[in-house]
């Protein structure tokens, strides 16, 4: 979501004093508009407010469609469980029954090899009177050599459980769990994103959705118009610029309720001259230096709309 403001193309006239000693201006009323976007895609399924409704920060305006992302979201999960599964058994090192079963294997290879090693011993004395086949001696050689290497496999297995993992492997696990992990967040956050809610206060003024659409990142959903505070941009020349402080009264007038006045005060002045906008009525005006002040107009009663007209007289 975004703010901006909504301006209509205006004429611009520039401070000068009236009869009263004020300086009169004007300028044409803004609001701030809030634009509402999709951050996901898929289709819409519902839309809760209309355009005209009233919305506060958080209210649901649009539910996009979650069944892909709840399919997905349990993939990844899943992936995650078993990465936090490994990542916690290099952690916590073996059980004491693993250690217990490596050692029984330790002394189980290690009785395999001793008798191993006993027979390849006796075939070699027998080999010397001739009392054994070539065959019988290499197949004892090659049944010592097969428990030796079973003898040091287990051994090393042994060793490795006693150890734990090393800081490489825990920093691997550590990784691989974490990496998963954020693929989960990542997919619940594009969950939260299905319901499109206000971001602020104000009426929604546009509804560019329609139920069953299909969007997709980007896409402007809706727009929200904060009516309760509205903005008028005048500008006012060098010379009266001394006259105008920030928190001064302005008094507002516009063609749509010629009998009524309101009241705005300086909230905004700026501290660098520009020359005046092109817009302004007087060819002669457009090349002088002016310096823009903001208004704000308390609108409690949303009479005022943005786009109206506003003559301002303000200072003195």
């Amino acid at each position: 979501m975004k703010a901006q403001l909504f301006t209509i193309a205006t004429f611009f006239v520039l401070s000068a004093c009236s009869d009263n000693g004020k300086i009169e201006t004007s300028g044409t009323i803004e609001g701030t508009e809030i634009i509402v976007s999709s951050q996901v895609s898929g289709l819409i399924t519902s839309i809760l407010k209309e355009e005209g409704s009233v919305v506060k920060p958080g209210e649901l305006l649009i539910q996009v469609d979650t069944a892909d992302y709840f399919i997905q979201l349990r993939q990844v999960q899943a992936v995650a469980n078993q990465a936090k599964a490994q990542y916690d058994l290099a952690l916590k090192g073996a059980r004491s029954e693993d250690i217990k079963a490596a050692h029984e294997a330790v002394s189980s290879a290690q009785a395999s090899f001793e008798s191993a090693k006993k027979d390849a011993d006796r075939f070699a004395d027998l080999m010397k009177t001739n009392s054994a086949s070539q065959k019988q001696a290499d197949d004892a050689k090659t049944r010592l050599s097969v428990t030796q290497a079973q003898l040091n496999q287990s051994q090393e297995l042994l060793k490795k459980l006693e150890n734990g993992s090393r800081p490489e492997e825990l920093s691997l696990a550590k990784g691989r769990f974490e990496q998963a992990q954020a693929q989960v967040d990542q997919i619940q956050k594009k969950i939260r994103d299905c319901s499109i809610r206000a971001a602020g206060t104000g009426t929604v003024t546009t509804i560019s959705v329609d139920q069953g659409e299909l969007v997709n990142p980007g896409a402007q959903i809706a727009k929200i118009t904060d009516l309760s505070v509205l903005k008028l941009k005048i500008y006012v020349k060098e010379t009266d610029l001394g006259f105008v402080k920030t928190g001064d009264d302005v008094s507002i007038k516009v063609d749509s309720f010629p009998d009524s006045s309101f009241t705005g005060k300086v909230a905004y002045i700026s501290p660098v001259a520009e020359f005046t906008p092109k817009n302004v009525q007087s060819k002669d005006d457009r090349v002088k230096l002016v310096y823009e002040v903001r208004v704000h107009i308390q609108n409690p009663d949303g009479v005022l709309k943005p786009g109206m007209p506003a003559d301002a007289l303000v200072g003195r």
